[in-house]
Protein backbone atom coordinates (compact mmCIF):
# COMPACT_ATOMS: atom_id res chain seq x y z
CA UNK A 1 0.00 0.00 0.00
CA UNK A 2 1.12 3.42 -0.99
CA UNK A 3 0.17 6.83 -0.22
CA UNK A 4 1.14 9.80 -1.80
CA UNK A 5 -0.41 13.35 -1.61
CA UNK A 6 1.09 16.27 -4.00
CA UNK A 7 0.52 18.64 -0.76
CA UNK A 8 3.57 19.54 1.70
CA UNK A 9 2.75 18.06 5.39
CA UNK A 10 4.64 19.05 8.82
CA UNK A 11 4.90 17.18 11.84
CA UNK A 12 5.13 18.96 15.54
CA UNK A 13 6.20 15.66 17.43
CA UNK A 14 7.41 15.64 21.80
CA UNK A 15 6.87 14.42 24.43
CA UNK A 16 3.23 14.88 26.18
CA UNK A 17 2.98 18.52 27.80
CA UNK A 18 5.89 19.84 26.38
CA UNK A 19 3.31 22.82 24.61
CA UNK A 20 2.15 20.88 21.40
CA UNK A 21 -0.97 21.98 21.78
CA UNK A 22 -0.80 25.23 22.28
CA UNK A 23 1.93 25.36 19.39
CA UNK A 24 -0.19 23.86 16.64
CA UNK A 25 -2.75 26.39 17.62
CA UNK A 26 -0.87 29.05 17.41
CA UNK A 27 0.90 28.00 13.85
CA UNK A 28 -2.83 27.10 12.14
CA UNK A 29 -3.68 30.57 13.17
CA UNK A 30 -1.08 32.70 11.36
CA UNK A 31 -0.69 29.50 8.40
CA UNK A 32 -3.02 27.45 6.41
CA UNK A 33 -2.71 24.45 8.84
CA UNK A 34 -5.55 22.49 9.99
CA UNK A 35 -4.63 19.68 12.64
CA UNK A 36 -4.42 16.06 12.59
CA UNK A 37 -3.59 14.26 16.23
CA UNK A 38 -1.50 11.20 15.73
CA UNK A 39 -1.64 11.04 19.56
CA UNK A 40 -3.01 7.22 20.48
CA UNK A 41 -5.43 8.06 22.89
CA UNK A 42 -6.75 11.26 21.84
CA UNK A 43 -9.13 9.75 19.34
CA UNK A 44 -10.95 8.44 21.78
CA UNK A 45 -13.65 10.66 23.54
CA UNK A 46 -14.30 11.12 27.11
CA UNK A 47 -10.47 10.39 27.64
CA UNK A 48 -9.23 13.87 28.62
CA UNK A 49 -7.25 12.85 31.53
CA UNK A 50 -3.67 11.94 31.16
CA UNK A 51 -4.12 12.98 27.53
CA UNK A 52 -3.26 16.98 27.27
CA UNK A 53 -6.54 16.74 24.97
CA UNK A 54 -6.95 20.23 23.65
CA UNK A 55 -9.84 22.03 25.89
CA UNK A 56 -13.29 22.64 24.05
CA UNK A 57 -12.54 26.43 23.26
CA UNK A 58 -9.05 25.35 21.44
CA UNK A 59 -10.98 22.90 19.36
CA UNK A 60 -13.15 26.06 18.39
CA UNK A 61 -9.96 28.13 17.37
CA UNK A 62 -9.12 25.42 14.68
CA UNK A 63 -9.88 22.85 12.55
CA UNK A 64 -8.95 19.17 14.56
CA UNK A 65 -9.03 15.89 13.09
CA UNK A 66 -9.08 12.46 15.25
CA UNK A 67 -9.64 13.49 18.29
CA UNK A 68 -13.09 12.47 19.63
CA UNK A 69 -13.58 9.85 17.24
CA UNK A 70 -14.10 6.76 18.84
CA UNK A 71 -16.02 5.51 21.83
CA UNK A 72 -13.70 4.44 24.61
CA UNK A 73 -14.58 0.70 24.17
CA UNK A 74 -14.12 0.76 20.57
CA UNK A 75 -10.97 -1.12 18.91
CA UNK A 76 -8.22 1.16 16.56
CA UNK A 77 -5.26 0.21 15.26
CA UNK A 78 -2.76 1.25 12.54
CA UNK A 79 -5.21 0.59 9.57
CA UNK A 80 -8.17 2.07 11.01
CA UNK A 81 -5.91 5.18 11.93
CA UNK A 82 -4.34 5.28 8.24
CA UNK A 83 -8.11 5.22 7.04
CA UNK A 84 -9.22 7.73 9.23
CA UNK A 85 -5.94 9.82 8.33
CA UNK A 86 -6.90 9.53 4.58
CA UNK A 87 -10.13 10.80 5.14
CA UNK A 88 -8.75 14.16 7.32
CA UNK A 89 -5.93 14.33 4.46
CA UNK A 90 -8.13 14.95 1.56
CA UNK A 91 -10.77 17.20 3.20
CA UNK A 92 -7.89 19.10 4.50
CA UNK A 93 -6.73 19.67 1.08
CA UNK A 94 -10.00 20.25 -0.20
CA UNK A 95 -10.10 23.41 2.17
CA UNK A 96 -6.94 24.38 0.33
CA UNK A 97 -5.09 23.70 3.85
CA UNK A 98 -1.81 21.96 4.82
CA UNK A 99 -1.84 19.10 7.28
CA UNK A 100 -0.16 19.66 10.75
CA UNK A 101 0.32 16.18 12.43
CA UNK A 102 0.56 16.72 16.29
CA UNK A 103 1.09 13.70 18.62
CA UNK A 104 3.65 12.47 21.52
CA UNK A 105 3.96 8.51 21.20
CA UNK A 106 4.05 8.78 17.35
CA UNK A 107 2.13 5.12 17.49
CA UNK A 108 1.01 5.70 14.15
Amino acid sequence: MTYKFETPAVFLIGPSASGKTETSIKLAERYPFEIISVDSAMVFKDMNIGTCKPTSEELKRVPHHLIDVLEPDAKFDVGLFINYAESALKKIIRNNKIPLFVGGTMMF
